[in-house]
Order: structure tokens, then C-alpha cells, then sequence
């Protein structure tokens, strides 16, 4: 698709998907576009549960949102934003190349382990970043490496990253400017909200309170 085609497309998506009401159920894995971030654990002692939202943003400019940046989970606030403003990330997205580098989609955690997924959605296109590395760092005394992980024995975690290839490097700065332009739909006043992220049959939604 031309990329000067996709704008008006985007725009065209949201007008269709505003609505007075606010829906029982938003399509997440399953939306025909949407951006996400959300949490998981697949340990083998954890708990079965659904995942937790961190983030997720629709077309119509409907933003649901966690305090927990790194787990997701209630309480929850959703707001609203200009549908523009969504559109015009996904149109960014598209002109930066994002959707076009297949190297993105390959998971980088190991077996057994919790993880966040960014997922992007423009219509056929998409991006589904999955890693652990945010999780494996949060304690300032491991790393993340392209095979695999573990502790820093003393050695700085940069002085580590910098002998990565250069492939690796890559993912970890588009993982980053991801979650910040994500970060950056979050409206600056909120609701909160009583719905909750619902994994069936693989497909993850988020339900509305009732």
C-alpha cells in the first residue's frame, strides 16, 4: 500500500469505529488496528492468568492504560485522544520501515518466562515485538543478551550491551522509541475503569465493566 494511501485509510478507520458508547468488548490481538503493550507470564509455577495491560490505544482514539509500566495490571484508567493523533503514529510507524523489517517479529525470551509483547496493527500490517529483557533488567543486576541472560558479576550493564551485535542493538532501540511514542498517546487526564484485559481462545480483548 502507498504510504500516502494509509493516512486516509487510518482516518477513515477511526470514523467508523467512533462511537457514543463505549463498546463491552475491544478486539486487542484481534483488532484490525490497534497499538498494545501488555504483560505476560508463561512460569511454570505462575499462576494462570490474563495478561496484564499496560497499554492499548484504538483507532477511535480510545486509550486504556495501567500505572504498572512494566506488568500492567488494576487499577486501570482509560481517557480519550484525537483519533488524528493515532492515526498519524500509525502513518509514522509505516513511513519509518517498522512494518517492514520481519526480524522484529521473532521473540526474544527464553522458555518459561514472563515477557512483554508491543503489538502494532494498521490494517494487514503489523509488528509484534516480544522480549524480556525489561523485566530480566528491572533489578539492576542482570542482563539481557541476544542468547540469553544473566547476572553482571560486577561488570556494567552498558559496558555488556556494547559487545552485543549490532542486530540485537537494533531491536533494543526500536523496542525503546516504541514504548515511548506509546507512552506518549496517554492522555494527560483519565478515568478509572473497572474493565479488565480477557485471554480466550488465544485472542486477547479487553472487556468493559458491566
Amino acid at each position: 500500500m502507498p504510504r500516502s494511501a494509509l493516512a486516509p485509510l487510518l482516518l477513515g478507520l477511526c470514523a467508523a469505529t467512533l462511537s457514543a458508547d463505549e463498546p463491552a468488548t475491544r478486539p486487542i490481538t484481534a483488532a484490525e488496528s490497534v497499538l498494545a503493550v501488555y504483560y505476560q507470564d508463561h512460569g511454570l509455577r505462575s499462576p494462570a492468568k490474563d495478561p496484564g495491560l499496560i497499554l492499548a490505544a484504538w483507532p477511535d482514539g480510545r486509550v486504556i492504560w495501567s500505572g504498572n509500566r512494566l506488568r500492567g495490571g488494576a487499577p486501570y484508567r482509560a481517557g480519550q485522544v484525537e483519533p488524528k493523533k493515532v492515526a498519524a503514529l500509525l502513518a509514522r510507524f509505516e513511513n519509518d520501515g517498522l512494518f517492514a523489517d520481519e526480524k522484529l517479529n521473532q521473540a526474544r525470551f527464553g522458555p518459561d518466562s514472563e515477557f512483554i509483547t508491543v503489538l502494532v496493527k494498521a490494517g494487514k500490517r503489523q509488528v509484534e515485538m516480544q522480549s524480556w529483557h525489561e523485566l530480566f533488567e528491572e533489578s539492576g543486576r542482570h542482563v539481557a543478551l541476544e542468547r540469553g541472560a544473566g547476572p553482571l558479576d560486577g561488570q556494567r550493564r552498558l559496558d555488556v550491551l556494547r559487545k552485543e551485535p549490532a542486530d540485537y542493538l537494533f531491536y533494543r532501540l526500536i523496542w525503546s522509541e516504541m514504548r515511548g511514542k506509546l507512552s506518549d498517546l496517554i492522555p494527560a487526564e483519565g478515568t478509572p475503569t473497572d474493565g479488565k484485559p480477557v485471554m480466550k481462545a488465544g485472542e486477547l480483548s479487553w472487556h468493559a465493566a458491566m
